[in-house]
């Protein structure tokens, strides 16, 4: 064998084998030579005088033997049958995070990770295999060391591995729980043997955040002056252009992206200690996190400690608890960046004694001062979280092969958020105007204070109880059968006091009843919900070669109506190692596995809130003269006794390929997924009355739509070259998906406006819907620009069924108007008869799910030293970027590298300056705000150096690591319009991403 590692153990000497397996090295006796090969198993041979060696390296099956979590059981790789992707702990903390979930982002094939904010304790959006539902959340269960549970605080030096099960023939185990996949974290455990005490911290600086460089004093007066000059007025008695120069000739200019960010940090520290002996292990950790953001006063810190204890009472019984503690306060600004970037660049900050100057530039008294919320004591926005999570359990060994596990799962969190708006404040001033004092001795604006005490507790529970049964029969049929029942129980409850008009700063929220305050206000609430489930499962194995599994999960959830709140989730799929059969004997040297494998299920979704099933009636008061009665009336939302169950029924096809050794692992899954009943809130026919307060028709959920999602992903690790000093490999993992709506239901309009988006039959869930704008009207084009009342300079829209007959002449095609014959109208436009844009010009222009999402990883070591490098795509969305809106035809606030159209500057992206116009009154102009928001990005750049095992021993250590981390150095974004901005942002600008650097170590004792 060619390229075998023969290295002395203890010692840098070592060489590799030759074509021909040979090797020649100078060792005294009694040396140890380990032998090791990727694919083969490691050996160790103790040198003895002698001059000649022979050894048979043996094939090392570890790689297919590498265990999988599923749900309610494991399996070994070589006998899934689902689509399961596994990401190890290795992985995990190579991003130094607090969220482990930032980790997984293209590491996953089908597993959407999106961060849009970059504020201190914001998380991340996620979203497998596409949108499916209008109303039901889209995340995946969670599913932690077992049970349900959070993941957002867990320290990810506690995790083992995480599982991510993407088809329905995995989830469908979790009935409705599992119908957007699942995702199974496990946690670390003690181990028997020495006890193991691990350190790891890091320190990283936050900053350098991409974003557009606005028109400084300068700029902005030019482009005021220049937008007054096209339009033909006068420039000299401008009273803001003439204080704009001004203060710039007096270099009293402010940069309001400077003076608001600062540069944050990122730090962790992690300790953790295991160990054990047979019958106890266990497992302990405390860690502590702190994320100070860009702004002032913007922080986050996170308390968390795991134990988890495994006792082995007798040969045929365990016990054991793993418990999760996490406490977070976090202190939120107040500031909004979108307005820093549209405020004039001119004024001074401060007073002549260092105080905060309540207007930068004193005659626009309409204009605050940004930094208002910086001052002590005047505005405070605290909240704090305290969860604790408790998993005892017991598993019984009856007979051999079974195992019995009852299992409770307890899960408590409290939350207090407290808001204070006090004197001085951004808020106060922008409700009490120019004339406020700012302080305790301004009582007439006392009304502008505000306090508010948000509380609210939750505690669920779930108790499962899980059989297994493992056996064989004849040594070739090895069967396991699976029972569980689980049940579930879950209570919030919240209560809000608020008030205003308080007489100082001093007391925050902490004096919401002070004498003489009328404007309290008092909320509570209380919601309950309960489940039920039982499953079945089977999996088979003949030889190792032909595998089946199937399932079955009859689920009831308390949220439905009594009469449909029961259904059935089955599951099936099969697996088929071809690579074992005899005709492909002619492979066997270079192909490792090769594995077919199809799965079919039905997985569930019950997107409504509590009580939203039964029929509720809102007590109120009414006036019948002078006298007040009590009146009664139904909500807006009404009930609907048959709402049942969303069903996503799921094929996935796929393909596993292992070869040369195992260097290459290759994963291709093709998956459909078919979604019924989805639920949506449908308008009632007026003559069903409608809602007292709000004046609006009655409305109902029901299962009336469908959609339809399906696509391709591909994970492939190659290990490119193996030497003994020298390694590189790679993992590049790519979806495609396609996702649409297939029905809205009998009587639906052809565009129905959810929230920012728009459902359209044929198009994707998460659609815009606006004007397609095709740039700008040029000169050579005024005869056409006339047919729509416009001229060059202007913006130009794209007109769906509407085509240009010759210059200045345009027709159109009106498919819902028929003529006599049946055929549909053409209408003839010209500068005479002009085409007027409406609304029913808009159409479909773009969705904000990705088409693609790439992820490339290539990890290089060299003797102790390690390089890895993340790159990441994500293409084919939209984003909506209200930054673009902001351009003003009279010139000001907007970025420096807007290119607007003039005369001698024929631009195709912002119309022309003109301050007799406004452009932002355009039907259309909102449309400007929607862009193609395809990225590239340099995720991670890792560099590693390992102390060498002697001079750990010469430490008394086990391992040390120290290691630097580089965090989005390069952002590119292939759209020109999104210059300086991160498209992952999705649109937001107030907390926007950072680079970042930092610095760590990993200490093992």
């Amino acid at each position: 064998m060619l390229g075998v590692s023969v290295i002395e153990v203890g010692t840098k000497t070592g060489v590799a084998t030759d074509l021909d397996g040979n090797f020649t090295l100078n060792v005294p006796q009694g040396a140890k030579l380990q032998f090791s090969y990727i694919g083969y198993k490691t050996q160790t041979i103790t040198a003895t005088g002698q001059s000649h060696i022979e050894v048979k390296m043996e094939p090392d099956n570890n790689v297919l033997d590498d265990v999988v979590v599923v749900g309610y059981g494991t399996v070994k790789k070589r006998d899934l049958t689902g689509a399961v992707s596994s990401v190890k702990s290795d992985v995990i903390t190579l991003t130094p995070t607090a969220n482990p979930m930032d980790a997984l982002q293209g590491r996953v094939a089908g597993l959407d990770i999106s961060r849009t904010s970059g504020a201190p304790g914001a998380g991340v959006d996620i979203q497998l295999r596409g949108n499916r539902s209008f109303n039901a959340s889209g995340n995946p269960l969670f599913i932690i060391d077992g049970m349900p549970g959070d993941y957002s605080t867990i320290n990810p030096n506690d995790i083992e591995s995480i599982e991510v099960l993407k088809d329905a023939s995995s989830t469908a185990v979790y009935g409705s729980s599992g119908a957007n996949g699942v995702i199974i974290i496990t946690t670390k455990k003690g181990e028997a043997g020495t006890t193991r005490v691990n350190f790891d911290a890091y320190y990283g600086y936050n900053g350098w955040s991409k974003l557009p460089t606005m028109n400084n004093a300068q700029q902005w007066a030019d482009t005021k002056i220049y937008a007054l000059e096209q339009a033909g007025l006068p420039t000299d008695n401008n009273p803001d252009i003439n204080a704009a120069i001004q203060a710039a000739a007096e270099g009293r200019t402010i940069d309001w992206v400077d003076t608001m960010l600062k540069g944050g940090s990122s730090q962790n520290y992690s300790l953790s200690v295991s160990g054990g002996t047979e019958k106890t292990q266990a497992y302990f950790s405390l860690n502590y996190n702190r994320t100070d953001g860009q702004y002032e006063n913007d922080n986050y810190d996170v308390y968390s400690s795991s134990i988890r204890l495994n006792q082995k009472v007798a040969s045929w019984l365990d016990a054991g608890v793993h418990s999760q503690l996490s406490y977070t306060n976090l202190n939120r600004a107040s500031i909004n960046l979108q307005d820093a970037l549209q405020a004039d660049p001119f004024g001074e900050l401060y007073n002549e004694d260092g105080s905060i100057k309540v207007y930068p530039l004193d005659v626009q008294t309409d204009k605050l001062n940004l930094l208002l919320n910086n001052q002590p004591g005047v505005y405070k926005d605290n909240r704090k979280r305290i969860r604790l999570y408790v998993q005892p359990y017991i598993r019984i060994y009856p007979i051999k092969g079974m195992t019995f596990e009852s299992r409770l799962s307890a899960n408590f969190s409290y939350n207090k958020d407290n808001m204070f708006r006090g004197y001085g404040s951004y808020q106060f001033y922008q409700q009490a105007g120019a004339a406020a004092v700012g302080n305790e001795k301004d009582p007439a604006n006392a009304k502008y204070t505000y306090a508010k005490i948000s509380n609210s507790d939750t505690f669920s529970y779930q108790w499962e109880n899980i059989l297994t049964y493992n056996f064989k029969i004849a040594n070739d049929h090895e069967f396991t059968l699976t029972g569980v029942t689980t049940w579930s129980d879950s209570n919030n409850n919240s209560s809000d006091t608020s008030n205003a008009g308080f007489s100082s700063n001093t007391y925050y929220w902490t004096n919401l009843g002070q004498p003489g305050n009328t404007l309290a206000q008092v909320a509570s609430d209380y919601t309950m919900s309960k489940g039920m489930g039982y499953v079945g499962r089977l999996n088979y194995s003949y030889l190792g070669k032909y595998l089946f599994s199937a399932s079955v999960r009859h689920d009831g959830k308390s949220v439905l109506a009594k009469d449909v709140r029961w259904d059935t989730f089955p599951s099936v799929s099969a697996g088929w190692r071809f690579s074992e059969e005899k005709f492909m004997d002619w492979s066997r040297n270079w192909l490792n596995n090769a594995k077919l494998r199809v799965g079919y299920g039905v997985t569930g979704a019950a997107g409504i809130n509590p009580y939203s099933s039964m029929t509720n009636l809102i007590n109120n008061a009414a006036g019948l003269g002078d006298e007040k009665l009590n009146a009664y009336y139904y909500p807006q939302v009404l009930s609907n006794a048959t709402l049942t169950w969303e069903k996503s029924k799921s094929w996935n096809f796929g393909l596993d390929v292992s070869a040369l050794n195992y260097r290459i692992d290759m994963s291709l899954d093709y998956f459909l997924t078919n979604t019924d009943d989805v639920i949506w809130t449908q308008s009632l026919p007026i003559v069903n009355g409608g809602d007292v307060i709000s004046g609006k028709p009655f409305t109902m959920n029901t299962n009336i739509a469908e959609t339809r999602n399906h696509g391709i992903e591909l994970t492939l690790n190659t290990k490119n070259i193996v030497t003994r000093d020298f390694t590189w490999s790679s993992t590049l993992t790519l979806t495609r998906n396609w996702e649409k709506v297939k029905s809205l239901g009998a009587g639906a309009s052809d565009y129905v406006t959810h929230g920012d988006y728009t459902l359209h039959v044929g198009d994707p869930i998460k659609s815009f819907y606006g004007y397609a704008l095709d740039g700008i009207w040029q000169y050579g084009q005024e005869a056409d620009a006339a047919v729509f009342g416009k001229a060059p300079g202007d913006l130009r829209v794209s007109i769906p069924n509407m085509r240009k007959v010759s210059d200045g002449v345009w027709e159109k095609v009106y498919p819902d108007q028929l003529d006599d014959n049946g055929n549909p109208i053409t209408r003839t436009f010209d500068k005479d008869n002009p085409y007027a844009v409406s609304d029913t010009d808009r159409q479909i222009i773009g969705h904000a799910s990705p088409d693609w999402t790439i992820g490339f990883n290539n990890t290089f070591t060299y003797k102790w030293f390690d390089l890895s490098v993340y790159m990441y795509y994500r293409g084919g969305q939209m984003i909506k970027y209200n930054m673009m809106t902001q351009y003003d035809s009279k010139g000001g606030a907007f970025p420096a590298y807007f290119d607007y159209w003039t005369k001698d500057n024929p631009s195709n992206d912002f119309p022309a300056l003109d301050a007799n116009r406004d452009w932002r009154n355009d039907t259309y102009h909102s449309s400007l705000a929607y862009q193609e928001g395809s990225f590239f990005k340099i995720k991670n750049i890792t560099l590693g150096y390992t102390l060498p095992k002697v001079a750990c021993n010469k430490m008394r250590i086990q391992n040390l690591r120290l290691y630097g981390t580089l965090t989005n150095p390069l952002v590119h974004a292939t759209n020109k319009m999104l210059k300086d901005y991160d498209p992952e942002m999705n649109g937001q600008l107030n907390n926007p991403l950072t680079k970042q650097l930092v610095f760590g170590l990993s200490l093992t004792l």
